[in-house]
C-alpha cells in the first residue's frame, strides 16, 4: 500500500479579495465625476461661445420675428454674463436693414438661482438704430413683424408685477446708450428723427418701484424726462416730468399739442412752422385712453417761437368767418401756453399768440377732452384794424365785446360758433362806450333839453 496523501489536511487557497478593492474604487469614480463636471462647467462658456450658439440665437430670433437676422458673435462667462454683438434685423425683403444693435450684455447673480430667484445685476445695450416707414398704402413696415401670414394680432401681455425681490425676479440696472430712431412717411415725405437716445431704469425707492430717465435729441431739439413707475397694484402707477427745448414742430406732435391749443393742429407737414418747447409734470395709473380719462392729472407750459399757421383747420375757419378768403397764413413771433390736466380734460388756461407785426394778438382759452372734443373761446388783443383792415377789425372788436368767438367741434375740425345775438349786444355796448357816440349823445340830450325847456316856457306865458 502506498503512502496516504493528506490533501484534505492542506489549507485551501484564499479567495481573491475582490470586494474590498471594489469599495475603494467609489471615491475615485466620485472624484472623477466631480472633476469632469467641474471641467465641463469651466469649459461651458467656451463651448457656448462657439459658432453653434451664435447660429442658434440667430435662428431663434429669426423664427420669432419672421425676419432675416444676423448675429456677429455671442459669448458667455460665469462672472461676466452673456454678451451679443453685431445684431442686424432686416426688412421683409431680406436686404434692407430694419434695426441694428452694436452690443448687448446681461448678467445675473448666481447664488439667488439656488432659491429660484433670477436676480438681474444689469442689462445694457448700445448702438441701437431702427427705422420705421409708413408706406404709400398706409401700412407700416413693422406691421408684419413677428406674425405669420393670416395670424391674428397677439393679445396684449399683462402688466409686470412686483420686482422688489418677493417674487422670482429681482431687477437691476437696465440701460440703452447711443440709440437712434427715424420715422418716415412715404405718402407725404414727412420724417421725425431721434438721436443720442440714452435710457436708464433701476429699482426705485419702494420694493415695487422702478425709476427711469431719458434723454435724446428730437427733431433738432433736446428732450429730458424722469419717471417713477409703481408696479404694486393691478394698474401700474406713474409719476413723470418732461422738458423739451428747440424741437422742430411736427405733425406727429400735432394731436397732443392741439389738445391744449386747437390752432396748432396740423394734418400735414408745413401747416405749423415753429420751434417748440415745453414743461410737463403728470401722474396717473394704468395705460390707455380710458385709464387716462379717469386718473391722469398734471400741469404744463408750452411755447412756440418764430412761426406761422398756414392753411390749417382753424385758420381756414377763422378767415372764412371774417370774410377774408384770400388769407391763408397767420404769422407770429411766439406763443405761450399754460394748461392743466384734470377730469379727462386738458384745460387751456391761456394761449397767447404774439403777432409778428405787433399790432394784434390772438388769445385762446377753454378746454378739450381727451377724445378731442373742445369748447374754447378765441379773442383778439391789440389793434385788429391795423392787422386786417378797418371793417374786419371793427367786426373783431364787436365780437370781443360779446365775449369772444366760441370754438366748438374737434381738434381736427374746429368750428367757430358765433352767437350773433350776443354780438349785437356787444355792438350796442361798444356804441355806448364809444367817445364819439357819447359826445353825440350829450349834444343830442342838450338839444332835446333846450327844446323841451323852450316848449315849457311857451306854455307858462300862455
Amino acid at each position: 500500500m502506498g503512502p496516504v496523501r493528506e490533501e484534505s489536511a492542506k489549507p485551501a487557497d484564499p479567495a481573491p479579495a475582490s470586494a474590498p478593492r471594489r469599495r475603494r474604487r467609489w471615491p475615485k469614480i466620485l472624484f472623477g465625476s466631480l472633476a469632469g463636471l467641474a471641467l465641463l462647467l469651466a469649459l461651458a462658456p467656451t463651448i457656448l461661445s462657439m459658432g453653434f450658439l451664435r447660429a442658434r440665437v440667430a435662428a431663434g430670433l429669426s423664427d420669432s420675428l419672421r425676419r432675416k437676422v444676423e448675429v456677429a458673435s455671442v459669448s458667455f462667462g460665469w462672472t461676466t454674463g452673456a454678451r451679443l454683438e453685431g445684431l442686424v434685423i432686416y426688412e421683409k425683403d431680406g436686404t434692407t436693414p430694419f434695426a441694428r444693435l452694436e452690443s448687448a450684455e446681461a448678467k445675473v447673480s448666481l447664488l439667488p438661482l439656488l432659491s429660484g430667484t433670477i436676480a438681474l445685476e444689469h442689462a445694457r445695450a448700445s448702438g441701437l438704430e431702427a427705422r420705421v416707414t409708413r408706406r404709400a398704402d398706409g401700412t407700416l413696415s413693422t406691421d408684419d413683424l413677428g406674425k405669420k401670414p393670416g395670424e391674428p394680432a397677439p393679445e396684449k401681455p399683462a402688466a409686470p408685477r412686483a420686482s422688489g425681490g418677493r417674487g422670482r425676479f429681482r431687477m437691476g440696472e437696465v440701460a440703452l446708450r447711443g440709440g437712434a430712431f427715424r420715422y418716415t412717411d412715404e405718402r407725404t415725405g414727412d420724417s421725425i428723427e431721434a438721436t443720442d437716445l440714452d435710457l436708464c431704469a433701476a429699482p426705485g425707492p419702494g420694493p415695487d418701484d422702478v425709476t427711469g430717465s431719458l434723454s435724446l435729441r428730437l427733431n433738432g431739439g433736446d428732450v429730458r424726462a424722469k419717471a417713477t413707475l409703481g408696479l404694486g397694484g393691478e394698474d401700474p402707477a406713474y409719476d413723470l416730468s418732461c422738458t423739451g427745448t428747440g424741437v422742430r414742430y411736427h405733425v406727429l406732435l400735432a394731436r397732443l399739442v392741439a389738445l391744449v391749443n386747437p390752432a396748432l393742429y396740423a394734418d400735414r407737414e408745413g401747416q405749423v412752422k415753429a420751434s417748440m418747447g415745453w414743461e410737463l409734470s403728470a401722474k396717473g395709473r394704468g395705460f390707455g385712453i380710458e385709464k387716462a380719462k379717469a386718473t391722469l392729472a398734471g400741469r404744463g407750459k408750452l411755447s412756440l417761437e418764430r412761426g406761422s399757421l398756414v392753411g390749417n383747420a382753424l385758420v381756414r375757419e377763422l378767415f372764412s368767418v371774417l370774410r377774408l378768403p384770400g388769407k391763408t397764413r397767420y404769422e407770429f413771433e411766439g406763443v405761450t401756453m399754460s394748461f392743466r390736466i384734470e377730469g379727462g380734460r386738458v384745460v387751456n388756461e391761456w394761449s397767447d399768440f404774439g403777432g409778428r407785426d405787433g399790432v394784434a394778438d390772438l388769445s385762446i382759452a377753454g378746454w378739450t377732452d381727451l377724445d378731442g372734443n373742445l369748447k374754447q373761446t378765441l379773442t383778439v388783443k391789440g389793434d385788429p384794424r391795423a392787422r386786417w383792415g378797418k371793417t374786419t377789425g371793427a367786426a373783431l372788436e364787436i365780437l370781443n365785446k360779446a365775449g369772444g368767438i366760441p370754438l366748438g367741434g374737434t381738434v381736427s375740425s374746429p368750428k367757430l360758433d358765433v352767437d350773433y345775438e350776443k354780438a349785437l349786444l356787444g355792438a350796442a355796448r361798444g356804441l355806448l362806450e364809444s367817445p364819439e357816440v357819447r359826445e353825440a349823445a350829450k349834444d343830442l340830450a342838450g338839444e332835446a333839453a333846450d327844446a323841451l325847456g323852450g316848449l315849457l316856457g311857451k306854455k307858462k306865458k300862455r
